[in-house]
């Protein structure tokens, strides 16, 4: 079998294999406690799996179903953080 030029077989070419990295998505979930102050819960996405990391206190967590309930809930639980800014 002849090799066609730069088909990556033999010695004659090359080939260079690309692997497809999952792409790594952020988002927050913010609340403000009775004090005014804000706290955010960061989600990082990667594949199915999301981690959670609160700005305040350092907490995380990596979880796969409802991140965004569960950063709710530990924003909620552990600063009494519940008004939601993007609500007027």
């Amino acid at each position: 079998m002849k090799e066609a030029p730069g088909s990556g077989y033999g010695t004659g070419g090359f080939c260079c294999t690309l692997f497809a990295m999952p792409s790594m998505t952020t988002s927050k979930v913010s609340r403000w406690d009775q004090h005014g102050r804000e706290h955010v819960v960061h989600v990082q996405k990667a594949g199915v799996q999301r981690q959670l990391s609160c700005d305040t206190c350092g907490w995380g967590r990596k979880v796969q179903f409802l991140p965004w309930l569960k950063a709710e809930e530990h924003l909620a639980e552990e600063h009494q953080a519940t008004v939601d800014p993007s609500v007027p």
